[in-house]
């Protein structure tokens, strides 16, 4: 019998190829577990294969090239086990006090980027800056200010598809972030 060595915990994950060049060794990570609900474990990004994966391309894979990135735990993980699935969060940067809107609130029209703002029920486009990202908010550099009320889809397109058109619905607010 061969006990794994809980001191020395880590993960394979895989990096889409978009976002692979963002990665580097020693960079932090937040590891999250459904076994350990509302801890969070610390540790690093140890090794970046150099190569992709190749294990889904002859599989009917998606054609879409992932590299695996293996992280370490470097806190106290006597908590998470061995073989628990988890979810691994690379920090590759850090902005403070931006404004922020969900990513869906950005529109991309020839070649310009804009939010579509609610005021009182009257709709406009705006255009946006936009800065830093991540899978689920965008930084808005100019063009909104906090407590903006922003839609997350294009009322233009709406009223195309629709005879009513909507023109209130679905919105999120431009935020303050830390």
């Amino acid at each position: 019998m061969t006990l794994p060595d809980a001191t020395e915990l880590a993960a394979t994950i895989e990096i889409h190829e978009a976002d692979i060049n963002k990665v580097k060794v020693k960079m932090p990570v937040f590891i999250t577990s459904e076994t350990q609900k509302g801890a969070t474990f610390e540790g690093e990004v140890l090794k970046i294969d150099a190569v992709p994966n190749a294990g889904r391309r002859w599989w009917g894979g998606d054609n879409v090239k992932r590299f695996r990135v293996e992280v370490s735990l470097t806190g106290d993980a006597l908590d998470l086990k061995p073989g628990t699935s988890c979810k691994v969060e690379i920090q590759i940067g850090e902005v403070k006090e931006v404004l922020t809107v969900p990513s869906q609130a950005i529109f991309s029209r020839e070649g310009k980027f804009s939010c579509f703002r609610s005021v009182n029920g009257d709709v406009t486009r705006v255009e946006v800056e936009p800065g830093s990202a991540n899978d689920t908010l965008v930084e808005i550099k100019s063009g909104l200010e906090e407590g903006d009320t922003v839609l997350l889809y294009d009322p233009e397109l709406a009223d195309a598809e629709t005879e009513g058109g909507a023109k209130d619905g679905a919105g999120g607010a431009a935020k303050g972030s830390s």
